[in-house]
């Protein structure tokens, strides 16, 4: 299997899978509109070696992969990040790479162009050693990509390719989905509970929190991380059978990992009174 990191429309995808039939191609991009034009593509070609998800590169990497399953990983133009403060959400730090080697067959592949040196440059150095052969090179247009376009129409000439090459193997598990549990409280106060950041077990943000007195429901806004996973979702109360039940609000598109579970557990123990996280000032 091939992958496709950051596909944009999808056409460099649906090219490749047209081209080479006996091969299966997985497309990974985090935009809902990028996605959706990807499956138009798809479907109006009735291509059946094609696969497409939408999530975050290396939440899909660390759980959708077994080890040495993929052939070749490309990303054509990721983004860069160019600020300093941002350059913790760039893709391909050593810890994402370790993740990649893993899952990458043996003298598996992975192309990676920019238009942006300072990210080819950054990118370089997070390369592991004794896990790669690197090659690195200034390339001309040649991808016939949306951004490639962009970037050629803004008067950019010079690409930058880094050309990794699987030597080594690094550990790397899968991780498994968790079971999330639901809390039942006797009672609960939406005007008493205590907005903010808290840091525990893990880093978790409650932002803001709106209540239907009618509905007797409440929607808690947020923000969990764990390693360099960060979750936006909502939380829910809603009062039934004389019962408030606290649980993950459907449909919010989650990876039902630990600091999920521990987002929930948090609000309860708020909403009792007895919170086990300290609160950032």
């Amino acid at each position: 299997m091939e992958v496709e990191i950051g596909f944009g429309n999808g056409e460099r995808l649906v090219r490749q899978a047209q081209r080479k039939p006996e091969f299966n191609y997985l497309g990974i991009d985090i935009s809902w509109p990028s996605v959706r034009r990807a499956l138009r593509k798809v479907g109006v070609l009735g291509l059946k070696n094609v696969l497409i998800v939408q999530a975050g590169a290396e939440p899909a990497l660390k759980r959708l992969f077994e080890p040495e399953s993929i052939t070749k990983i490309t990303a054509l133009f990721p983004r860069p990040w160019p600020a300093r403060q941002h350059e913790k959400y760039r893709l391909f730090s050593t810890s994402c790479l370790e993740v990649v080697n893993n899952r990458l067959a043996s003298k598996g592949e992975v192309e990676i162009v920019t238009d942006f040196k300072p990210y080819a440059d950054w990118v370089e150095k997070q390369v592991p050693g004794k896990r790669f052969d690197l090659a690195c090179q200034v390339i001309p247009a040649g991808q016939q990509t949306k951004y490639e376009r962009k970037w050629l129409n803004e008067g950019c000439m010079d690409f930058y390719r880094l050309f990794l090459t699987k030597t080594g193997h690094a550990p790397s598990p899968v991780w498994e989905d968790f079971d999330l549990k639901l809390h039942l409280l006797d009672d609960f106060d939406p005007d008493g509970f205590p907005l903010g950041e808290y840091n525990g077990k893990f880093f978790v943000s409650f932002k803001e929190m709106f209540f239907d007195p009618a509905k007797q429901k409440a929607l808690l806004r947020t923000i969990s991380v764990e390693d360099d996973l960060r979750q936006s979702y909502w939380l829910e109360f809603s009062r039934k059978d004389g019962k408030w039940r606290l649980r993950l609000t459907p449909g919010c598109g989650v990876l039902p990992v630990a600091s999920v579970q521990w987002s929930l557990d948090l609000a309860r123990d708020l909403a009792l009174g007895s919170p086990a996280a300290d609160k950032k000032s």
